[in-house]
């Protein structure tokens, strides 16, 4: 079972030690890739872009090697803010690592497949945010 949360907490918990925190803003205009990455700036974190496969042609399981090969295994607890997170009642996705290959599978079979045009995974306990864009490019958020 998917395990829901806010998209107010999923921000808060992308945006721990930033400085300012964008958390103060409305998380449906901070939770866009090219938003957040500019907020992250702004904050002093790392920003990094790199090209990665294009979703479009890839299956999730393929989506997310690719996002592994390029910055490192997942690990811990995640947050996912997918398409789907914006639907009514839906939030962002609590994910533990190890159950990454079943919450793809859940996640497609209730709304659509995870890596469908814009996804953000935050890594909070590396501070680490990785925004996958609907334009083939990984953007990648670290401590400075």
């Amino acid at each position: 079972m998917l395990h829901c949360i806010s998209l107010e907490d999923a921000l808060a918990r992308l945006t721990v030690g930033w400085t300012p925190s964008p958390a103060a803003l409305h998380p449906r205009a901070a939770l866009v890739p090219d938003r957040l990455a500019e907020l992250a700036g702004e904050a002093g974190q790392r920003v990094t872009v790199q090209p990665v496969a294009p979703w479009e042609t890839s299956t999730d399981l393929e989506m997310l090697a690719a996002v592994e090969a390029l910055d490192g295994p997942l690990r811990g607890e995640l947050v996912f803010i997918t398409e789907a997170s914006f639907g009514v009642d839906v939030g962002a996705f609590l994910v533990d690592a190890t159950e990454l290959p079943a919450f793809l599978e859940e996640h497609q079979r209730l709304h659509e497949p995870v890596f469908n045009g814009d996804t953000i995974i935050g890594i909070p306990g590396e501070g680490r945010v990785l925004c996958l864009h609907h334009g083939d490019v990984i953007i990648a958020i670290t401590r400075p």
